[in-house]
């Protein structure tokens, strides 16, 4: 996701900005056709280093037309601000800003590099972050460094918390990506009070709702909104002793002491069982079908140290 990496697509990756739109734009609708509640579009581009200008203004326009999200990687490294800022003469973000795809509809995921200017056209803009801070310890993205958690939750800027892929994160566990959104601040700052339990929480759900656009729906308990709610086993050792059950949850739960999980009232977790998904098929689907890619790629990872 830098400059270069437009210069290096191979022909049958290179598109038409006006197809890329009507290809997008066809997606969305779609997805409305399929007509699933449980199912939202958005408006999805790598970013500057695949895109041209046309293609992110269109897609933030489209998007903020259908109502619906913009969604992109941005600012993910310093390699990538320092690839922009030799290419543009921006900083990533800034260079959205110039070309006028930043608006309450753009979702920018990662943002792990960031300045204090940055910062203020995400907010006077109306965008929207996701953070995914295992991921982007893992790949040595410099977020204690060069992050501006802190800042963006004083701005107010809606902030949604995730855990990435699993090939860059080893997990889908939000209890420890809770748990990071915490704590790296802190450490950053040299401040205990730079990122709060309290925050963390709340971008795990009402703050993450709101970066969604589904505030209205769904991120807290409240009348009129879908009954999503999760219940830990507060009986796990994890839980005690039980003086603040928020600090708990975010220093020391993981999501292995989640008992029962409902969506829309519907009760998709049932003490600790899947209600929907064979789990011991989906397993071994899992292991077959990453052995038939490992052989497809032909790659053979191998541990350093002997499995017994």
């Amino acid at each position: 996701a830098g400059p270069a990496g437009a210069a290096d697509l191979p022909d049958w990756l290179r598109m038409d900005a006006k197809a890329a739109l009507r290809r997008l734009a066809d997606g969305v609708e779609q997805v409305r056709k399929f007509g699933h509640p449980r199912i939202r579009d958005a408006v999805t581009i790598e970013g500057v280093g695949t895109c041209s200008d046309e293609l992110n203004r269109g897609a933030a326009e489209l998007a903020r037309d259908a109502e619906s999200l913009f969604v992109l990687h941005k600012s993910t490294s310093e390699r990538e601000v320092e690839l922009e800022l030799a290419t543009f003469g921006h900083r990533p973000v800034e260079h959205m800003h110039e070309i006028g795809a930043l608006n309450e509809r753009t979702l920018l995921n990662h943002m792990t590099s960031l300045d204090d200017r940055d910062v203020g056209f995400v907010r006077d803009s109306g965008a929207r972050i996701s953070q995914n801070p295992s991921s982007a310890l893992k790949l040595a993205k410099g977020t204690t460094q060069t992050g501006k958690w802190p800042e963006l939750l004083a701005a107010g800027v809606p902030m949604a918390l995730g855990t990435d892929a699993e090939n860059v994160s080893n997990h889908q566990d939000i209890c420890r990506s809770m748990q990071l959104a915490a704590l790296l601040p802190r450490d950053a700052r040299r401040d205990p009070r730079a990122v709060t339990a309290e925050q963390a929480v709340e971008m795990a759900t009402i703050s993450g709702a709101s970066a969604l656009w589904m505030q209205d729906e769904t991120g807290s308990l409240e009348p009129g909104k879908q009954a999503d709610l999760v219940v830990f086993d507060t009986a796990d050792f994890d839980w005690r002793p039980l003086h603040n059950p928020v600090a708990n949850l975010v220093y020391g739960v993981t999501g292995h002491s989640v008992d029962t999980v409902l969506v829309g009232g519907d009760v998709l977790l049932d003490h600790k069982k899947l209600t929907r998904v064979d789990e011991d098929e989906l397993r071994e689907q899992v292991e077959q079908i990453n052995r038939r890619v490992l052989r497809e790629i032909g790659i053979d990872p191998q541990p350093q140290w002997p499995v017994l």
